[in-house]
C-alpha cells in the first residue's frame, strides 16, 4: 500500500535570495487573491473554468511562470468550491510546486526551486532522519514555506511503501485506547498519559495571553507596542506544545499495538462538544481538547506501521463492567461493580470496554459480546 509522507527541510537561504523568496511569495499570494476575486465576480467556482478565465491575466500582471500560474489557480479552486472560505484572502507565506518547477538532487544536498525571475539553487540543511527518509526518492511535489525570523522550509511530500493492514483472523488482539481531559489517552494494556500537566499549562498560557491584552489596550504607546509583539512572537506556542504532546503519545500506541500484533481502536467523540454540558471555568479545556489531532497522528502513523485502527460507539463504555459487562458506578476517576465486586480506575476500564467491543467489530461472532440467533447463527456486536 502506497502512502505519501511530508518531509520538512530547512533551507540555507543567503540574504539576496531572501529577497528573492519573499518577492516570489508575494506574487504568488496577490494572483491567488486575484484568481479568488474573479471568481467570485463572474460566479466560476471549478478550477477549469478559473483556468480559461484567468490564467493570462495571472502570468501578465504578476510575473509568474506558466507551472506557478497554474499552482496559483490549483489552490484557490479547493476554497472557491467552499461557501464558507470563497471569500477569503491569501497571505505570502507559502508557494506550491510541481515537477516542472521543483527538483531535488538528494547526493548533493541541494533544490532547484522556479521563482518569479529565474532558476535559484538552494543548499538543504538535512538532518539523520530526513537524509535517510530522502534516500532513493525521486519526489515530484513540494510547498515552500516561510517560517519565523524569516527562515524558509520546504515541504517535501516522498511516496513510501507501506505494509498492507492485517486481515482479521491475523489480529491477536485489540488495544483500546479511552481519550478524556484529565488523562489524555488510557490504553487497556495499562499505559495512562496524564494531562494535567497540559491543563496547567493552558492555564498559564491563558493568563499570560490575558495579561499582554490588557496591557496592550490600556499601556503607554511603547508598551502596546512591546505587548503586541510580544502576543506575535508567542502566537502558537501551546499549539505547537499539543502537537507535540500527541505525537510522543501516537508513537508509543502504534509502537505497543505493533509489537504484540494488535489493533488499536478508538471511541467515536463527533460531536461531543455540542452534547456535553461544562462550568464556564472547565470550557476552555473542552474545546481546546485535540483528540481528534490524536487519531489523526495514530492513524497514519498506524498505517505506515502496517496497525490496523478501528472505531466503536463510546456509548455506556465508562459505565460498563469490563469484567461482567454490568452497568457499575463511575465517581471521576473511580469505577466500582457491585455485581462482580471489580474496581479500578474508571478510564482503564472504559478502555477494557472499547477494546472489547473493538474486537466485536473485527472478529464478530468468535467475540465475547456475540450471541446465538434463534436459527442457529450468531450475530457480533
Amino acid at each position: 500500500m502506497e502512502t505519501i509522507r511530508t518531509l520538512s527541510c530547512k533551507l540555507v537561504v543567503p540574504p539576496q535570495v531572501a529577497t528573492r523568496l519573499e518577492a516570489t511569495l508575494e506574487a504568488f499570494a496577490q494572483a491567488c487573491n486575484f484568481v479568488a476575486d474573479w471568481g467570485n465576480e463572474h460566479k466560476k467556482h471549478r478550477q477549469y473554468d478559473l483556468h480559461k478565465g484567468c490564467y493570462r491575466e495571472v502570468r501578465e500582471q504578476f510575473g509568474l511562470s506558466a507551472n506557478l500560474a497554474v499552482r496559483a489557480i490549483a489552490r484557490v479552486a479547493p476554497r472557491m468550491a467552499n461557501a464558507k472560505t470563497r471569500h477569503s484572502r491569501f497571505k505570502p507565506t507559502s508557494i506550491d510546486y510541481d515537477a516542472r518547477i521543483f527538483k531535488l538532487d538528494v547526493s548533493s544536498e541541494t533544490v532547484s526551486l522556479r521563482l518569479i525571475d529565474g532558476r535559484c539553487i538552494l543548499a538543504l540543511a538535512l538532518g539523520d532522519f530526513q537524509r535517510q527518509a530522502l534516500a532513493g526518492q525521486q519526489p515530484t511535489s513540494a510547498t515552500l514555506k516561510r517560517g519565523r525570523k524569516n527562515r524558509f522550509y520546504l515541504d517535501i511530500q516522498v511516496k513510501d511503501e507501506a505494509p498492507n493492514p492485517p486481515k482479521d483472523d491475523e489480529i491477536e488482539g485489540t488495544l483500546g485506547v479511552d481519550l478524556g481531559l484529565r488523562h489524555i489517552a488510557t490504553d487497556s494494556a495499562g499505559h495512562q498519559f496524564q494531562g494535567q500537566d497540559l491543563a496547567d499549562y493552558r492555564l498559564h498560557r491563558a493568563n499570560v495571553r490575558a495579561w499582554l491584552q490588557a496591557k496592550a489596550d490600556t499601556g503607554s504607546k511603547q508598551t502596546r507596542k512591546a505587548c503586541r509583539r510580544a502576543l506575535k512572537r508567542l502566537s502558537g506556542r501551546e499549539r505547537r506544545h499539543q502537537k507535540q504532546i500527541n505525537h510522543t503519545i501516537s508513537k508509543h500506541l502504534v509502537a505497543y499495538a505493533k509489537e504484540h500484533g494488535l489493533a488499536i481502536v478508538f471511541e467515536v467523540l463527533k460531536g461531543i462538544r455540542d452534547r456535553c454540558r461544562f462550568r464556564k471555568g472547565q470550557r476552555r479545556r473542552l474545546h481546546s481538547w485535540a483528540f481528534y489531532q490524536l487519531q489523526q497522528f495514530v492513524e497514519y502513523k498506524a498505517r505506515r506501521a502496517g496497525v490496523r485502527v478501528v472505531s466503536v460507539d463510546p456509548r455506556y463504555t465508562s459505565k460498563t463492567c469490563a469484567d461482567c459487562l454490568h452497568v457499575g458506578i463511575r465517581r471521576q476517576d473511580d469505577f466500582s461493580c457491585k455485581n462482580c465486586g471489580q474496581a479500578s480506575h474508571a478510564d482503564f476500564n472504559a478502555a477494557r470496554n472499547i477494546a472489547r467491543l473493538g474486537l466485536a467489530v473485527i472478529r464478530g461472532e468468535y467475540s465475547l459480546l456475540s450471541c446465538a440467533l434463534p436459527s442457529g447463527g450468531r450475530v457480533g456486536g
